[in-house]
């Protein structure tokens, strides 16, 4: 079973990807360390210390990873895409 550690590496390593430009390498470790919190169960310990997991947070983070990998590739091309429509 994944740690916490594992997936803070996870994290980090997205982050890392993500400021350095590197969206396909943020996406792959952000569905990496998401894939950890789905399998994490959120956690009550003695007292009142808790961990809980805001998986639709993270699902919306890579979203928004996602829609930003895909604006700066189509930026980054700087062409023209031909559409060909066919009838029938």
């Amino acid at each position: 079973m994944a740690t916490l550690i594992d997936l803070q590496t996870k994290t980090d390593a997205a982050i890392a990807a993500l400021e350095g430009g590197d969206y396909a390498g943020a996406v792959r470790h952000c569905n990496a360390a998401l894939l950890i919190l789905a399998t994490t169960p959120d956690s009550n310990f003695d007292g009142n210390d808790q961990i809980r997991f805001d998986r639709q947070g993270a699902t919306q983070a890579i979203q928004a990873i996602k829609r930003s990998a895909n604006a700066q590739a189509w930026n980054a091309s700087n062409s023209v895409q031909e559409i060909q429509y066919e009838r029938g």
